[in-house]
């Protein structure tokens, strides 16, 4: 069976969407048992690390972001203004993939920092 590098995904959520997350998270897992993906999130970054940092160096890492959109997504000033700039600048370089999941009904077409998602 041929090795090939994982795919590296990032996934930005809202603080209340922790479980909607550990869903996702359950479902990729058997990938990331293969070895085929790498899920980049908070959890992931240990105590004592630079956090914004480490969130940059994920996202510059990843191939994929995927965005669990939902009113507390949309109210995350975290998200709006680093993540969201920092997946948008790749994505339109062609350097990420993004993929939009409506996790909850919001109105996450109007907002115009993530109204570019709408296009996907």
């Amino acid at each position: 069976m041929a090795r090939y590098k994982p795919i590296k995904i990032f996934i930005s959520y809202g603080r209340d969407e922790t479980e909607k997350l550990k869903t996702l998270i359950d479902v990729l897992e058997s990938l990331v048992n293969e070895g085929r993906i790498e899920v980049l999130y908070d959890r992931n970054i240990s105590g004592g690390e630079n956090w914004e940092a480490e969130i940059f160096s994920f996202i510059d890492d990843a191939e994929l972001a995927i965005l669990l959109l939902s009113w507390d997504f949309l109210s995350s000033k975290i998200i709006k203004e680093q993540e969201v700039p920092l997946i948008e600048q790749r994505y339109r370089k062609n350097k990420m993939r993004v993929l939009p999941i409506l996790v909850e009904q919001c109105d996450w077409e109007n907002p115009s920092w993530i109204k570019w998602v709408s296009g996907l």
